[in-house]
């Protein structure tokens, strides 16, 4: 087998072992790490602690022992994976691309998570049919981020006081990559794009989410901890590609308008995560946009 890209995050060296096995990745654990590395074999499920391989290799026991070297991935006693030639790839935005943040863009994205998004995580944040206890709780610890409470310390201005703190949300839900932490990756994804397009924005506290780390699960630490570094995995930013990149418009005045229809495989990414991160982005955009 061979590795076709090698995420930025993951280790030159080192043991691991495989921690679950799925249809479309393997899932192995870093030894002296809380984190994962995942093996995947298409690009749309390339991150930034991942390997896109030609293949995948079964069957895989949980459990098994491996060794990862800075050419070669040995999984048990009979795969070989050779990563000598392997692209890195960071899972940041791409440099010099343009983007524009409209409030016609941020409908479409709503449109997309409303029409084609997965129930049972958290789009009752922005839907209230979907509206479940996860959801509700989240709510509740969200509102203070929106609103927080003024104390003596907080009337102080520093830059670390302008910051809001989700951190609360790491680790809630269930799941692989618990509901929490999906939308946390999405809303920092939509602080970057702020950035990248200009738009004045709120802050979130990064050093907040990364002390709160412990609280999650492996593969949930992994992608908030590259999402806390400003990398996301591929369909994140497949997403903000399809919706808020700025087609090249010679002699236009405007950018273009929101795409009149949205693809709604791009939602389809685990049981609720694409749905979660793109909440995670809504409710940014809608709560943290500075207006003029």
């Amino acid at each position: 087998m061979t590795a076709l890209k090698v995420g930025a995050l993951v280790p030159a060296e080192g043991p691991m072992r495989v921690h679950s096995v799925y249809r479309r990745a393997v899932n192995l654990e870093i030894s002296d790490a809380r984190g994962l590395v995942s093996l995947v074999d298409r690009a749309a499920d390339m991150a930034p602690a991942a390997l896109l391989l030609d293949r995948l290799p079964a069957p895989l026991v949980r459990g098994t022992e491996c060794t990862l070297n800075r050419s070669m991935l040995r999984i048990g006693r009979e795969w070989l994976v050779d990563c000598a030639d392997a692209q890195r790839w960071d899972g940041c935005l791409p440099h010099g691309a343009e983007y524009c943040i409209t409030a016609q863009r941020i409908a479409a994205l709503r449109t997309l998570v409303v029409e084609h998004g997965s129930a049972g995580g958290l789009l009752g944040l922005i839907h209230e049919p979907a509206h479940n206890p996860v959801s509700a709780f989240a709510q509740r610890l969200l509102a203070a981020a929106v609103d927080p409470p003024i104390t003596a310390q907080a009337a102080i201005p520093t830059a670390k006081a302008a910051e809001r703190d989700v951190s609360a949300l790491v680790g809630l839900g269930v799941g692989l990559t618990p509901s929490g932490d999906d939308f946390l990756a999405g809303a920092l994804l939509a602080q970057e794009l702020c950035h990248a397009s200009g738009t004045c924005c709120s802050s979130l506290n990064r050093t907040a989410i990364e002390q709160r780390l412990h609280a999650t699960t492996s593969a949930g630490q992994t992608l908030v901890a590259a999402a806390v570094r400003r990398q996301f995995p591929a369909y994140l930013l497949q997403l903000t590609e399809r919706l808020f990149t700025v087609e090249a418009c010679p002699g236009a005045a405007t950018p273009p308008a929101a795409p009149q229809r949205v693809e709604s495989g791009l939602l389809e990414h685990g049981q609720t995560s694409a749905t979660d991160a793109a909440v995670g982005m809504l409710w940014f955009f809608m709560n943290f946009i500075k207006k003029a």
